[in-house]
């Protein structure tokens, strides 16, 4: 029988991939072997010379480009996604086609506020977090939340509700600008955090000593990226607590107000959902005098 686009082409690709992605496993777990780590920094093999992306989409000069993704996880979603666009290919169904996230580094939504806003202190916050940064927070593992924005000042020392989310790619958020709270929901209160201070991260060796605090590793999509990162907020965490069965605070729905973070609204009548309500309400009281 005559072979397929999906396995003369897709699912040979998808397999190197694949092994590309034992190779970097196994060299993560020779960084972590005591031996190594006992080394001092300036001791230790050299870091591979590649660039994994290209910034302003111009292609470094003086370093070696590499096409490829440099994250792990990454590398294995790109795998699982050959193979489903071979199986589209061949099928012709649009629903075998991989699911396309949103990117949560990107500030486009309609709702989106400036660090500016007199809302970050007048209303109540979620930071959507994937599974398992959040419950690293909320056991007292993770001190620094790591992040590529900063965090707006009225929240600094205000309770924020964590909302995680399933794994998932590095950066890419599950979520909708606006969603509901329901039984479906992809994301789940957990529990409440405050951050103290941010520390600005401009260089990458200030950045890893730290990963005792952040536990984000060298090859983690998170991680800092030689020639791609310039600086990388670190939300030093205040104060925390999970909530019981139970304990919940009753809320409706959510809305993206700048990146991962979300204002949340709750079910009274009495007062407006959100702070965009209050601002239309206000103009229409406006204009009757």
């Amino acid at each position: 029988t005559k072979e397929g686009p999906a396995k003369l082409l897709y699912e040979p690709l998808a397999t190197l991939l694949s092994e590309r992605v034992r190779m970097r496993e196994l060299w993560r777990k020779r960084e972590s072997d005591h031996a190594f780590c006992e080394l001092n920094r300036d001791q230790r093999p050299l870091s591979v010379p590649f660039v994994f992306k290209k910034k302003d989409g111009k292609r470094p000069s003086g370093e070696g480009w590499s096409p490829l993704a440099g994250a792990i996880d990454e590398l294995e979603e790109i795998a699982a996604n050959l193979h489903q666009w071979g199986r589209a290919l061949e099928s012709g169904n649009k629903k075998d086609l991989p699911q396309v996230q949103a990117d949560s580094s990107k500030t486009d939504s309609k709702h989106a506020k400036s660090s500016e806003w007199s809302g970050w202190g007048q209303m109540n916050f979620g930071l959507e977090m994937q599974d398992p940064w959040a419950s690293l927070l909320l056991l007292g593992k993770k001190t620094i939340e790591t992040r590529a924005y900063d965090l707006p000042p009225s929240l600094l020392g205000r309770r924020i509700e964590i909302l995680q989310s399933k794994k998932g790619k590095a950066g890419v958020s599950c979520l909708g600008d606006e969603f509901k709270f329901h039984q479906e929901c992809p994301v789940e209160r957990i529990g409440w955090c405050s951050f103290g201070k941010v520390i600005k991260y401009t260089d990458q060796e200030r950045f890893e000593a730290d990963e005792k605090q952040h536990l984000v590793k060298r090859d983690s999509g998170y991680g800092w990226r030689t020639g791609i990162t310039e600086v990388v907020y670190g939300w030093v965490v205040k104060e925390f607590g999970l909530y019981e069965n139970g304990a919940v605070p009753a809320v409706l729905s959510a809305i993206r107000r700048m990146r991962s973070l979300f204002e949340l609204t709750t079910v009274r009548r009495d007062q407006p959902k959100s702070s965009d309500d209050r601002d239309v309400k206000r103009r229409k009281r406006k204009k009757r005098y």
